[in-house]
């Protein structure tokens, strides 16, 4: 099964998302990562749910054994709230920043799904300073969508509020971070570089790190390495796909 899905059913069906996508608009399903069960609305995801079943993915795995116990975590580029609410379900405090009006919309009903009370919602992004910048995203694939990596397919384009988490934490009056997971989509550079005050208080940080090839991917890591060695972090690779742990 765990092959069928990965090799065959779920590479079929993604051709078809343009016909599934409003079909599956209002269907809630359950999905589970470790020992803990995450009600979703809409999409496909439904497909992961399934796959979850039978095989968790590296991410998933370290995540799903991530002491999160009376932390205080920052879910920078939130999507849809999975992992917002899989960190809501394990920590003391969430704080997800969604600057995608659409997804930021369905995160917040996944939050209420789920009953939880400890996320707070900011629908910005984060990068060096505060700003204004144009978001692109394939309304297919909006997980996808970026400030700086050039989207495929069709484009939608939205202006959206930018802030640097040092001026975000102060304008905000949010607690400081125990652990933050940044998921950006290639602005993880800009991101470290407007949280120079933050990382003085030696959060851990789990960097989903993007680039347009796996070259430039891979000299990504480096640079994000170099700047947070000067922050005496360490960086582990968690996987192949350029997911780091820095403590």
């Amino acid at each position: 099964m765990k092959f069928l899905l990965k090799y065959i059913i779920i590479p079929f069906l993604k051709p078809f998302r343009r016909f599934l996508l409003p079909l599956t608009k209002n269907f809630i399903h359950t999905t589970k990562i470790g020992d803990i069960s995450i009600k979703l609305k809409g999409g496909l995801r439904f497909l992961c749910s399934l796959r979850r079943r039978y095989y968790l993915t590296p991410e998933e795995i370290f995540f799903s054994k991530l002491d999160l116990k009376d932390k205080v975590v920052y879910d920078i580029g939130a999507f849809i709230g999975l992992k917002t609410i899989l960190f809501a379900k394990k920590a003391k405090q969430v704080i997800a920043f969604e600057p995608n009006y659409g997804t930021f919309a369905i995160m917040e009903e996944n939050i209420t799904l789920n009953n939880l009370d400890n996320v707070r919602t900011l629908s910005c992004g984060i990068g060096d300073k505060t700003d204004i910048k144009l978001l692109s995203f394939n309304p297919l694939f909006p997980g996808c969508g970026s400030m700086k990596i050039e989207t495929k397919g069709k484009v939608v384009k939205t202006l959206t509020e930018v802030y640097s988490l040092d001026d975000c934490i102060k304008k905000f009056n949010l607690s400081i971070p125990d652990f933050i997971k940044i998921d950006i989509e290639g602005m993880e550079d800009e991101a470290l570089e407007g949280m120079s005050e933050t990382l003085k208080h030696k959060p851990a940080l789990y960097i989903e790190v993007h680039g347009i090839n796996k070259e430039d991917k891979d000299k990504h890591i480096m640079s994000i390495g170099r700047t947070l060695l000067t922050y005496n972090y360490t960086v582990d690779l968690v996987d192949a796909e350029g997911h780091i742990y820095c403590v």
